[in-house]
């Protein structure tokens, strides 16, 4: 496996695939920016398709991941 030590203390090092809904994709650019430069980027992130996501902030998502794109959210609703 590859060697994930870090010299901060980061919440799961070993993450590589990130499933997101109700995170706009401003936070999502910068939680993927901030894995990279501590050193434990993410290679995937899939956001659900109702999540607005700037032009600008998807184009950077997809040149700096190995893929990214959109998932259909679940039609069950909590009440």
């Amino acid at each position: 496996p590859p060697d994930t030590t870090v010299s901060y203390r980061v919440l799961l090092p070993r993450l590589t695939t990130l499933f997101v809904s109700d995170v706009p994709g401003y936070r999502v650019r910068r939680f993927v920016h901030e894995r990279q430069w501590v050193g434990v980027p993410l290679r995937m992130v899939f956001v659900e398709e109702d999540t607005y996501v700037a032009p600008e902030d998807e184009s950077w998502l997809k040149e700096n991941l190995e893929k990214f794109d959109y998932f259909e959210g679940s039609d069950d609703e909590d009440e």
